[in-house]
């Protein structure tokens, strides 16, 4: 049999028929159609749920996410720097409070608008928003977590027991997936507003010329309250020159130093300079050698006069019956102890005692500081631009329990002077300034 010669790829012999125009496919069968249904379907019942969770984690992320910012909204972002230092404070450095609700955060409403105070050098009021503009798109949404349903906020104080033990001020809530707060199933979301987040304590000292501490100045922080810039009660330097003011919100604050009388500081000194007779002091004749007065100093700091119509004295040391003083001079002028001269009764001067001020000074200076840590210790505050008034001599004689003299070398002193008094021993009056001092012999 001759051999063929084909360059057809169908075997030798084939049929080589060509097909009709639209070739007969082979059909599925039923039990195929089953088996691709039952495969697709064990495939859905493993991806959708491993979809599901991960739909569930992003949503979960995005709702972390807006309660972050939130609080950064509230507290402020402290890894925002502007010249080197933070610049970001948000809602509470501008008014210094949490806000009552998240839409104060971005509706002014009735709150008062930031205005500055050049004299103080701070300012107070909203000037929001303070939501990153990037998420405002719908005002109406703008408090809704992935879920769709409302954050929870909230300014009760707590502490948080089970993981930092720190004390907080507030809390963001999301209710989470099953949108219901708290309950049997643990998924709510919560973000912490801590006390050291967003409030401080500030402390520092005052001292004099010489750098010496310096007692009895009056120290004020100025900072927002609700929107108003508002002043602290004055803080009077003990002798140690300590000033310390607690909860003050985060955010450019500043510092009025206002002294008065302020102590001569080491002027104090215990000794046994004389006795009083009538209206003046001798030498005792002979002297008993124990250290049962006191001789200081006091300057006016101030840019006024300051007149001193009374001053009361504060000790304890220790005896029974109580220690008292004989007399008290304050520039040359004899007061009039009203209860003998014991502890913390008056002593009333008639007439007045006038003390100089300072020329042309400010009754206060303002010192700009920025409050960013829990605890907030400032450099000294100087008073060696305030040139002072008039120095003037205290002197208080004679020290006794009884009729035995005592020694009052290293007993801690307060001294308050006031302006003006009404009443006897158990009278009150204008306090102007209060010293701290501790005599000792030298």
């Amino acid at each position: 049999m001759p051999i063929s010669y084909t360059n057809s790829p169908l075997p030798v012999g084939a049929d080589l028929r060509v097909c009709p125009t639209v070739c007969p496919t082979k059909a599925f069968t039923l039990l195929e159609i089953v088996a691709v249904i039952a495969i697709i379907g064990i495939l859905g019942g493993t991806i959708a749920p491993l979809a599901f969770q991960l739909f569930t984690s992003k949503r979960g992320e995005v709702t972390v996410d807006r309660l972050e910012e939130f609080k950064k909204a509230i507290i402020g972002n402290p890894f925002v720097i502007g010249d080197d230092v933070r610049s970001s404070f948000g809602y509470i450095g501008d008014m210094g409070n949490l806000p009552t609700s998240l839409q104060d955060l971005y509706i002014r409403g009735a709150q008062p608008t930031y205005s500055y105070n050049s004299t103080l050098k701070t300012g107070a009021g909203w000037r929001g928003p303070y939501i990153n503009p990037d998420i405002i798109e719908n005002l109406a949404t703008l408090g809704l977590d992935a879920y769709m349903q409302q954050l929870v906020y909230s300014t009760t104080a707590f502490t948080d027991t089970l993981n930092t033990g720190a004390s907080a001020v507030g809390t963001l809530t999301s209710t989470g997936p099953n949108r219901t707060q708290g309950g049997m199933v643990a998924d709510d979301r919560k973000v912490y507003i801590f006390q050291s987040e967003a409030f401080s304590t500030v402390s520092g000292f005052v001292k004099d010329t010489q750098g010496n501490r310096l007692g009895g100045a009056s120290v004020t922080i100025n900072y927002p309250s609700n929107g108003t810039l508002t002043s602290s009660l004055a803080y009077v330097t003990g002798g140690d020159g300590y000033f310390t003011f607690p909860n003050i919100p985060y955010g450019n604050r500043s510092l009025t130093l206002a002294p008065k009388l302020v102590y001569t500081v080491g002027s104090a000194r215990a000794g046994d300079f004389g006795k009083v007779q009538g209206p003046n002091i001798i030498p005792e004749n002979p002297p008993d050698g124990i250290p049962d007065d006191i001789i200081l100093y006091v300057t006016n700091l101030s840019d006024q006069n300051i007149t001193v119509r009374a001053v009361k004295v504060y000790f304890d040391m220790g005896v029974s019956p109580p220690a008292n003083y004989n007399d008290l001079y304050l520039a040359g002028i004899d007061g009039q102890p009203l209860a003998g001269g014991t502890d913390g009764s008056p002593t009333r001067f008639n007439p007045d005692t006038p003390i100089v001020g300072g020329s042309g000074v400010p009754s206060g200076q303002n010192y700009v500081i920025r409050v960013e840590s829990p605890q907030t210790h400032i450099p000294a505050l100087s008073i060696r631009n305030f040139p002072a008034g008039e120095t003037v001599k205290m002197e208080i004689i004679d020290f006794k329990r009884g009729s035995t003299p005592l020694n009052v070398s290293g007993i801690p002193f307060k001294a308050e002077f006031f302006s003006t008094w009404t009443g006897g021993a158990a009278g009150s009056g204008t306090l102007i300034s209060t010293i701290y001092f501790t005599p000792n012999v030298n």
